[in-house]
């Protein structure tokens, strides 16, 4: 039996392929984990998954959001951020067959396509995706 090979880590992979989508860093001031200027923001967290026993294939739950100016409240921003999501969409469905850093991307699927949900707390814009992408260590 083989020995355990460590997890890729399908947020690092999934973040370095946006971030080098002219489609993606032409719309977003940002591309990351975090929540943050400049404006909008394209956020990439894990909310789920599986892996099976031996960490070789990982099925990761992303969900992709579009954070927009939070002094900014207009119309005009709500749109942005909805085609900022859509292209993104788009481009990580081309994701399988590409290597980046720890991982080999085998599959992309969206689940939930541009939800509206502002920040239950401030009301700061955002409209978010889910995806399963799938990888197996390099």
């Amino acid at each position: 039996m083989p020995g355990i090979v460590a997890p890729p880590d399908i947020e690092a992979g999934v973040i370095e392929y946006l971030v080098g989508r002219s489609a993606v860093t032409s719309l977003a001031g940002n591309v990351g984990w975090r929540i943050k200027a400049p404006w909008p923001c394209l956020r990439v967290v894990r909310v789920g998954g599986t892996t099976d026993e031996i960490l070789r294939v990982d099925d990761a739950l992303i969900q992709v959001e579009a954070w927009g100016n939070p002094d900014d409240t207009s119309s005009a921003q709500r749109i942005a951020l909805a085609r900022l999501l859509a292209v993104a969409e788009a481009e990580l469905l081309g994701i399988p067959g590409r290597v980046t850093g720890t991982a080999v991307f085998t599959r992309a699927r969206v689940l939930n396509r541009g939800q509206w949900a502002p920040d239950d707390s401030t009301e700061q814009q955002r409209y978010f995706s889910r995806l399963t992408v799938a990888a197996h260590a390099v």
